[in-house]
């Protein structure tokens, strides 16, 4: 039997509860939506199209809904480095354009183009990389300067102090102009004006020779030629010795490794050379300014104290021995206990890699980096002993769907180590992800005649394989390297008609994308022209009276070109002229001093354009009084 208070007692519990539930509708916990969003990025510098001169700073301008975790920098499609979370919205990268490896060949080619992208991330993982922006690098420079000698000129008969002058130009900067006397160098000047002042006063009288030398900033060498001057100061002899000073290193110095021992030299005429003395044995002799000799401290002499001096002489055999100074070398390194620093900037902890990727170290050392070796889940993978530490790794040897720990140890110059953060990446070499790209010219609906470049930019999460070009559903062109090109002559194909324009562009892993097309018309032959020329008769003004010469003027114009305008007088011809022209004055040089005395006379002329077109213009009448 049911126990009815029992089952009263359960109907309220229930009804409490419902009553709660729907009392408590209002404050429902909510969970958040995860964030779906990509960062919005652009490059700002350097843009589209630009020549690049030099090493330059990459920026991009990034914002996010949360915050951009990273900005990864690509050049050519490899990752040039990464930059972090930054306070601000701009992230840049330091491009070192003229890099070169470990055999001198350049990273990035000069006189080519060269696409620069990036990758901005966000915290949830969301990534954006726009289209890559084409910029050209111009570094080499190979232009050769100019100049000449303004003063003094062949043949000048000199004395006392000589201006000489040089002008001096470059497509870039002059780095130095040198002097020659006789084929010795006599002075060398960096700034403008290029004005060097000879002292002859100590020169015997006779022929002398000047000739000039102009070096830019890449070291182009322009060689002004030769010509010949008289001196004429009264046959004074040079008997004055020349001065100068070590002006480096200084006295009581501690030195090591190489040393550059710089001097300088002065003479009221002009030195010969600087001998280079270390503990009494002579090393070296330069003939030129700057006078410096590179001092091996580590090969040529022991440590401890050495005695360092020069002797000066000029043209005419005097000499000078400058005052010795002492220095004390000491290349012992093992006192060196400080260890190198070294960080992997690239790629991120936490990446996903595939394929072939470079593995960027940074290294410092208070004396010098010897090497740093790359590391792979504890074991050396490779070496690099240059600065930028660079490694390429072929993924496709490692395990996919892996995780691996990608370290460096960095080692300097005295044995010293460090090992850099390691860093966690993700092998996934399995690419499911379409390339991207766009027919960037010509234009939808552009008209094009003769020979178009039909330009695709393309690009690809590993690497983009090949783009091939149809015309009207026929492929024409397929290519296999950036910038993706083909010259397309519009001669060959059907005049006056739309032609549409199509890409596929293809990955490494047979992945493809149908760029969507564009239509174009070609029009090589102008249409026919059946416009008349038009014009009017200028000069004179109808019911003028004239007399002497007169200048008969027609203004005469055409959509093409005006042919010819003949000149009418009474309805006969008189002259035409042939000269063409789109839009121009024509003038006969009419004489009425044969015509009769208050004569009257009708003045007309007929226009022909290049498609023979014909306009007669509207005559006038003038009246003759001479």
């Amino acid at each position: 039997m049911i126990n009815t208070s029992y089952t009263n007692k359960i109907s309220y519990i229930f009804l409490f509860i419902l009553i709660f539930i729907a009392s408590c509708g209002d404050d429902v916990i909510e969970v958040p939506e995860p964030d779906r969003t990509p960062p919005v990025a652009t490059i700002i510098s350097p843009v589209h199209g630009d020549t690049i001169f030099n090493n330059m700073i990459f920026k991009v301008h990034a914002t996010d809904n949360d915050k951009v975790e990273s900005i990864v920098f690509i050049v050519n499609e490899d990752t040039l480095g990464s930059t972090k979370n930054k306070t601000d919205d701009i992230f840049q990268k330091f491009w070192k354009a003229d890099s070169v490896d470990l055999n001198g060949d350049r990273l990035f080619q000069d006189d080519e183009f060269h696409s620069l992208s990036f990758v901005a991330v966000d915290p949830a993982g969301n990534q954006f990389r726009p289209y890559p922006i084409r910029v050209k690098l111009d570094i080499t420079d190979n232009v050769v300067p100019d100049g000449y000698i303004i003063y003094p000129y062949l043949g000048a008969v000199l004395e006392g102090v000589v201006p000489i002058q040089v002008n001096a130009s470059d497509n870039d900067s002059v780095k130095y102009v040198k002097i020659y006397i006789n084929d010795f160098p006599e002075g060398y000047v960096q700034t403008l004006p290029y004005t060097y002042n000879w002292n002859t006063l100590y020169r015997l009288d006779g022929s002398y020779s000047i000739r000039a030398e102009i070096a830019d900033i890449s070291d182009n060498i322009y060689i002004i030629e030769p010509f010949v001057v008289i001196l004429n100061n009264g046959n004074i002899i040079d008997t004055e010795p020349p001065t100068g000073s070590i002006i480096y290193p200084a006295a009581g110095m501690i030195v090591s490794g190489v040393v550059d021992i710089q001097v300088s030299a002065y003479d009221n005429g002009s030195i010969n050379n600087v001998e280079f003395y270390i503990d009494g044995n002579s090393h070296f002799i330069d003939l030129e300014p700057p006078y410096e000799y590179s001092w091996d401290s580590t090969q040529d002499t022991s440590d401890g104290v050495h005695i360092i001096t020069t002797i000066i002489t000029d043209e005419t055999g005097n000499e000078s021995t400058l005052n010795p100074i002492t220095v004390t070398s000491n290349n012992w390194t093992e006192s060196d206990i400080t260890p190198p620093n070294v960080a992997i900037i690239s790629p991120a902890s936490g990446q996903e890699i595939s394929g072939l990727i470079n593995v960027i170290a940074e290294a410092s050392d208070n004396l010098g980096v010897a090497l740093v070796r790359l590391m792979i889940n504890g074991e050396p993978e490779d070496t690099d002993y240059e600065n930028p530490y660079s490694f390429s790794l072929d993924t496709e040897n490692l395990d996919e769907d892996e995780e691996y720990i990608i370290g460096a140890i960095a080692e300097d110059i005295s044995g010293n180590s460090f090992s850099a953060n390691p860093i966690a990446v993700y092998v996934n070499n399995f690419d499911n992800e379409a390339p991207q790209g766009q027919i960037i010219y010509p234009y939808p609906g552009q008209v094009v005649s003769d020979t178009v470049s039909i330009e695709v930019i393309a690009s690809d999460n590993v690497g983009v394989s090949s783009v091939s070009i149809s015309i009207n559903g026929a492929q024409i062109f397929e290519d296999f390297e950036y910038p993706f090109i083909y010259d397309w002559d519009t001669q060959q194909e059907t005049e006056d008609q739309d032609h549409i324009i199509q890409a596929t562009i293809s990955d490494s892993s047979n992945n493809t994308t149908e760029i969507l097309p564009i239509s174009v018309t070609v029009n090589n032959i102008p249409a026919a022209d059946n416009i008349p020329p038009s014009g009017i008769i200028s000069n004179p003004l109808s019911g003028q009276t004239v007399g002497g010469n007169v200048l008969f003027t027609v203004n005469a114009q055409d959509n093409i070109g005006v042919l010819s305008v003949e000149f009418l007088i009474d309805g006969a011809s008189v002259y035409i002229d042939n000269s063409e022209a789109v839009d121009s004055s024509y003038v006969y040089n009419w004489d009425t001093s044969q015509l009769a005395n208050n004569s009257e006379h009708t003045l007309s002329a007929k226009v022909t354009d290049i498609s023979q077109n014909t306009s007669n213009l509207q005559p006038i009448l003038v009246i003759v009084s001479n």
